[in-house]
């Protein structure tokens, strides 16, 4: 298990952790709860009770009682007049591990399944932190190169930082599945819930913030002077 893992060793190992505190947002609705430290999985959550024979195949395939649905949300804020960017108004990026109660799903209330639900959303979690320390390091460097705020770095990275937090995620995910989760492995899991366990206490002060929940939720900009981005620039990794 450790070497598909060893990337995310690597990139979380050294972070310097701080607490800060913030206001309080709803970070759940009817449908959709948003990752927040804390927060456990429960069976009464998976309230989707006639799915599809596509989801039953599926966990008929992966030998599991339930399914849970995950998604990667991102959103981008920027100033809402050209004025803004002048002033120095900065844009606003937001990621966030979403699990859909509505889609999810449980045939029978098993408790491996429940663990596995829960290690899969803590991974995505993972996920949206990568992406934003990506921005963090590029925002932290270029500031202190130019002894000021800095705006516009955020918008040009935005999707390159999701992209890259998405395939941390998918291959996380893949190599979980895979030792662990579909052969049943109760020993394997415990050593996923411990390593994730670690990675999510290495990286607290990228953990997503109850805001991020709420701009999602609210499906609208936190800030009255920014605007949801309609334009993103694609990934700027150059192409092997």
């Amino acid at each position: 298990m450790l070497k598909p893992l060893s990337l995310i060793v690597l990139l979380f190992c050294s972070l310097t952790l701080t607490a800060q505190e913030e206001p309080i947002y709803q970070t759940e609705n009817e449908k959709h709860i948003i990752w927040q430290p804390g927060v456990k999985l429960t069976f009464d959550m998976f309230q989707n009770t006639h799915p599809n024979a596509h989801d039953l195949a599926v966990i008929e395939k992966e030998h599991r009682h339930s399914l849970p649905y995950l998604g990667f949300w991102k959103v981008l804020d920027v100033p809402k007049k050209k004025s803004g960017w002048r002033k120095g108004i900065k844009e606003q990026a937001y990621f966030c591990a979403a699990f859909s109660k509505f889609q999810s799903f449980i045939v029978v209330r098993d408790s491996f399944d429940l663990e596995v639900a829960q290690i899969q959303w803590d991974i995505l979690e993972l996920g949206t932190r990568y992406s934003r320390i990506i921005l963090d390091s590029l925002q932290t460097t270029a500031e202190a190169e130019t002894g000021g705020p800095v705006t516009g770095l955020v918008s040009i990275y935005f999707f390159t930082a999701g992209t890259k937090g998405e395939e941390l995620y998918n291959g996380f995910m893949k190599t979980f599945l895979k030792e662990a989760a579909i052969p049943r492995n109760h020993e394997k899991l415990l050593e996923y819930r411990k390593f994730v366990d670690e990675m999510l206490d290495q990286t607290s002060k990228f953990a997503t913030r109850s805001e991020e929940a709420w701009r999602f939720l609210s499906d609208k900009p936190i800030q009255s002077n920014l605007k949801m981005a309609k334009n993103i620039i694609g990934d700027l990794r150059q192409k092997e």
